[in-house]
């Protein structure tokens, strides 16, 4: 299947200032991810954790000081946490690669982030909410389950619950947790993305690298940090795609401008490079 996505790119629409709206950094990100899913019953206390950097620069850690009993769902990846008393919990980005390969099958599919999670004391956490970014209108929701890595190996936990944007997973003994989806390709699910268009600063021509990627918050700080270093700016945008999209399909990029598109045709999370004239 092919998609189109159109747009003209110019150094004055590139230079435009972003709405705090249009910025996956702000505090709208991940409100109006999909018209066709409802919005989430009951919204939580948003939180605004401490970020403590890594070595690097780069590799961040989460912690949050809750006072008591309450919902909440941190600002920043969306993870939620209901706690039954006063809990100092830490949490960071997990790199599925270093471990879905090593103790799944193909037929599981990444469906959301994955994180490393403490708590202290443990036994205060009574669930997380861990997002994820499918579509799950009319879809059989049994095909989550809650991916969780051990020294063992990775067995998985079936959500108490399953929402429009998060699974539910009561008592988490902690560790490594992420959402998979089973057997990807009967029938292909819709994932939640976005596209970003990042302006090259320093390329001779004109020169936009775009994106498509799923509406996944640890995604977009990959390729944010990624492009930082180019040094690349995100251009002001409409970052969610009209409708949700699918794996293992091809995206075409057109726009009635005279530019260069390479490549023309991508799949989601690749990397295209489209450049105009000065």
């Amino acid at each position: 299947m092919k998609r189109h996505l159109s747009f003209t790119g110019s150094k004055a629409e590139a230079a435009g200032k972003q709405s705090r709206k249009e910025d996956p950094t702000g505090d709208n990100w991940g409100t109006d991810k999909c018209k066709l899913c409802p919005r989430e019953e009951d919204p939580p206390e948003e939180i605004n954790p401490e970020i403590i950097r890594g070595p690097d620069g780069h590799q961040e850690t989460y912690r949050v000081h809750l006072p008591g009993a309450g919902s909440f769902r941190c600002s920043e990846t969306e993870l939620g946490l209901e706690v039954r008393a006063a809990v100092t919990v830490q949490y960071r980005y997990g790199f599925w690669d270093q471990h879905l390969s090593v103790w799944s099958t193909p037929k599981w599919m990444i469906a959301g982030p994955l994180f490393s999670i403490q708590a202290e004391p443990a036994g205060a956490v009574a669930a997380i909410h861990l997002p994820h970014f499918l579509c799950l209108r009319g879809a059989d929701i049994s095909r989550i389950q809650i991916a969780h890595f051990i020294e063992e190996g990775m067995p998985l936990e079936k959500p108490m619950q399953v929402r429009p944007f998060h699974a539910v997973l009561e008592n988490p003994s902690f560790s490594l947790y992420g959402v998979v989806w089973g057997n990807r390709s009967k029938p292909p699910v819709l994932i939640h993305s976005i596209v970003l268009l990042y302006w090259a600063l320093k390329m001779a021509k004109t020169t936009f690298h775009l994106y498509i990627i799923p509406n996944d918050h640890s995604r977009f700080k990959a390729v944010d940090d990624y492009e930082k270093k180019c040094p690349s700016r995100l251009v002001s945008t409409s970052l969610q795609t009209h409708k949700p999209l699918t794996f293992d399909s091809r995206y075409v990029v057109s726009s009635q401008a005279n530019i260069e598109v390479t490549p023309k045709a991508s799949e989601m999370i690749l990397f295209s490079s489209i450049e105009a004239g000065k």
